[in-house]
């Protein structure tokens, strides 16, 4: 009994630490709320430079969501860090070993996967989408239509949010499937008897996720199809290795 009063002891002074932490960090990023913006919306300031609000609230509304977000982004690693402290004590040497090379990997590919999005996805898809406004031309029989885009801040952010959890999640796809191989949850043979299935699933998910375009739906199913083989070779790969 008196282990588990000092367990739950630990637990709220941890806690105390990080909740002060993320308060701290909510206070400091709303106070840069401007910079965080301009970083933000960096990749689309080459289209345009002026957002607009419609609602009294919007403004306030979507800096507030992007405090909040910064913040927890922010203190993820202190966060980490406690549930190193809290959990990892009790496990034994090899397990510390593997839980730390496999943290560290997992770290380095998440930044790589962050500014691979940030610096050249985001921008493309940026680039699609505005591609679909247009001025007076007036060699078209409709010329006095004109398509002009103003980006709402709310909207932006929104979209914004969207992308890099979807793309952040999808590119979460093969660590949770090597470690199924490697517990033996799954077999490389499973996926390879059920491959039919997983391209329809592929062509399911980019009919979801990519915008209401042919094309673009048939490029998203076939990197879908291009991950999925993937993880099957480096699955039969992994098993060789071991045998």
């Amino acid at each position: 009994m008196y282990y588990i009063s000092q367990y739950f002891s630990e637990f709220r002074l941890r806690g105390s630490y990080c909740i002060f932490a993320y308060s701290s960090a909510l206070g400091v990023s709303y106070l840069c709320k401007y910079e965080l913006f301009y970083i933000l919306s960096k990749p689309f300031l080459f289209y345009t430079n002026q957002f607009v609000f419609f609602d009294l609230a919007e403004a306030l509304s979507t800096f507030l969501g992007i405090s909040l977000s910064i913040s927890f982004v922010a203190i993820f690693p202190l966060l980490g860090y406690h549930f190193w402290c809290l959990f990892v004590p009790g496990s034994y040497g090899f397990e510390r070993t593997s839980l730390t090379s496999s943290v560290l990997l997992w770290s380095f590919c998440f930044l790589g996967e962050f500014f691979c999005a940030y610096k050249f996805f985001f921008p493309k898809i940026c680039e699609f989408l505005v591609s679909f406004a247009f001025s007076h031309d007036y060699s078209l029989p409709f010329y006095p239509v004109e398509i002009a885009f103003t980006p709402r801040i709310a909207s932006y952010i929104g979209t914004l949010r969207n992308f890099f959890f979807m793309f952040l999640l999808c590119c979460q796809i093969p660590f949770i499937f090597f470690y199924f191989f490697r517990e033996n949850l799954v077999t490389p043979e499973t996926f390879c008897q059920q491959r039919k299935f997983l391209v329809f699933v592929c062509i399911l998910v980019a009919a979801f996720l990519s915008p209401p375009d042919f094309f673009s739906q048939c490029f998203l199913a076939f990197l879908f199809w291009i991950l999925f083989e993937s993880i099957i070779f480096f699955g039969f790969l992994g098993s060789f290795s071991k045998s």
